[in-house]
């Protein structure tokens, strides 16, 4: 009876659950079906724009506590090996990096990022939780994107629709990282952090991500969130 309404147009289904709806639907995870959703950190709001939920963020003064002017100083990395690798771009080597930073010194962190969507995610949640920590702003923390898949090549877990490849979240990280160091609030910080990291959810160069951001009227920098949004 479902199938034949459905069919004929008298039961609507969402876009989302047209699109992962099957007979595995019960084994998939929940945040491929949710219209809405909320996160109060970065890292769990990346996460759920990249499971294709639209996500909202309050970023009243008391309710963003991560101060990312101590997140670590960072470097984005990919081999020149990799088919989405262009010296243009102005993204540094792995080749290069391997000669440059002393792997031995105690200030310095290798990350190898994972070609999954939790591995994306994970990268963003290593500089959260260290800038809320404060006890590495001075150490540098360098990411190798060498094993993400290059642009085009299928996403199993999206119909095979073709990838972003590693760039797009290169650029997100190194437009996160000048953040640091520009004198905001916190909320301010975490608001553009967002808009930089939803930017770079897209598949073969389409966007596909959205989100909403509200902040409580009474505090005393309402304007300027207001200016933000105004102005894009």
């Amino acid at each position: 009876i479902t199938l034949d309404l459905a069919k004929r147009g008298v039961m609507p289904f969402s876009g989302r659950h047209l699109q992962h709806g099957d007979i595995d639907q019960s084994s998939k995870i929940g945040e491929a079906f949710t219209n809405c959703s909320t996160a109060m950190f970065s890292f769990l709001k990346f996460w759920l724009l990249l499971k294709g939920s639209g996500v909202g963020r309050c970023y009243d003064n008391d309710l963003c506590f991560t101060n990312w002017d101590y997140m670590p100083n960072s470097r984005f990395v990919l081999s020149d090996k990799h088919p989405d690798f262009d010296p243009k771009l102005g993204i540094e080597s792995l080749e290069e990096a391997q000669h440059k930073y002393d792997s031995d010194s105690e200030h310095v962190r290798w990350f190898t990022v994972d070609d999954t969507g939790e591995g994306w995610v994970k990268v963003v949640e290593v500089l959260e939780t260290a800038a809320f920590h404060k006890n590495n702003k001075d150490n540098l923390f360098i990411f190798d994107f060498s094993n993400i898949r290059a642009f085009g090549a299928p996403i199993k877990g999206q119909q095979n629709r073709p990838a972003s490849g590693p760039i797009p979240l290169i650029q997100a990280l190194q437009a996160v990282s000048t953040v640091k160091g520009a004198g905001w609030k916190p909320w301010k910080q975490a608001m553009f952090i967002d808009h930089y990291l939803s930017a770079c959810v897209v598949m073969g160069g389409v966007r596909r991500s959205s989100r909403l951001a509200t902040k409580y009227w009474k505090d005393k920098d309402i304007f300027e969130f207001i200016d933000i949004k105004r102005g894009g």
